[in-house]
């Protein structure tokens, strides 16, 4: 009996560890342009210390990382690949499938001119594609938006402004250029990060196991 109650706690284990977990943004970066020489940081945040997210809202030096909300699509969202912009090919993730949303974005300081901030977010699941037009980003804040923040106006990126993403797995890599009174946001879409197959594994060769010592005492009785 022990054994067997062995066997039992190790499959229950493993099935843990096989449940999904949510994707959210493990390291972000502020390494060049002027935001990063005047002292921003790459900063992850939430309602608590941006309540409020929108054009002219935050107005720091600093590129912010907003872990949004987990979504089954109820109809096609067509986003965008790289890279953004120019040159953006359009990706549809199909209705019914299950999305995560982050928001990045930088509000610089009122009175700033020619605010450059460059630097990468990692996440924990791989990127699916971008939403960076202002106004889908407004009609998909009702979808995506986190709990406890208010959404204001979200300034998408502006080609004329060398605004540029692109990204690898899951990892983004940016360049915001905005202008005084000005911000730039983007909504990034992720996979939901799948459940660890080593995990089922394991919880396989365990009931293997257990049977196979059933048996073992089977034939000496």
């Amino acid at each position: 009996m022990k054994m067997i109650g062995m066997f039992v706690a190790a499959a229950v284990a493993a099935a843990g560890i096989a449940a999904p977990a949510s994707s959210a943004i493990v390291l972000g970066t502020l390494s060049g342009g002027n935001l990063f020489t005047r002292g921003g940081a790459f900063v992850l945040t939430d309602a608590a210390i941006t309540p409020v997210v929108g054009t002219n809202a935050v107005n720091t030096f600093n590129v912010y990382g907003l872990n949004e909300q987990r979504v089954t699509l109820a109809s096609n969202l067509i986003i965008a690949a790289n890279p953004i912009p120019p040159g953006t090919v359009p990706v549809t993730i199909s209705a019914g499938t299950t999305v995560e949303s982050h928001l990045v974005f930088v509000d610089p300081a009122v009175g700033v001119n020619n605010n450059i901030a460059n630097g990468t977010v990692t996440f924990s699941s791989r990127i699916l594609g971008v939403v960076w037009r202002t106004a889908q980003l407004s009609a998909t804040n009702a979808l995506f938006g986190a709990d406890g923040v208010t959404y204001t106006s979200l300034n998408g990126l502006e080609p004329s402004f060398l605004d540029a993403v692109t990204f690898s797995g899951k990892t983004l890599t940016y360049n915001f250029s905005t202008t005084p009174s000005s911000s730039d946001f983007i909504r990034v879409i992720t996979a939901v990060p799948e459940p660890q197959t080593w995990a089922m594994l394991v919880m396989g060769f365990g009931l293997v196991g257990l049977a196979t010592r059933r048996r073992r005492t089977a034939i000496v009785a």
